[in-house]
């Protein structure tokens, strides 16, 4: 990763029943999806253990996306 040209364009390709959609983004546009596509899973992770493991402490801030807490800072201001 430390040697990948973020900012470089690249294209994308995907199938759609018996249609191939092309698409044009840049390499840190998607880790960053990856980034917070994996912090939504987390969310998710954390509902199950917080339904079935209610004795567990779990971070207040775990699996919210960077976005929702800056929106919820903003509006505590």
């Amino acid at each position: 990763i430390e040697n990948l040209k973020l900012n470089r364009n690249i294209q994308l390709f995907q199938q759609l029943n018996t249609s191939c959609i092309e698409l044009k983004s840049q390499i840190q546009r998607e880790l960053l999806h990856c980034l917070e596509h994996s912090i939504h899973h987390l969310m998710i992770v954390r509902l199950a253990i917080e339904h079935n493991f209610p004795h567990v402490i779990i971070p207040q801030n775990f699996g919210m996306a960077h976005s929702t807490l800056q929106y919820k800072q903003s509006c505590e201001a």
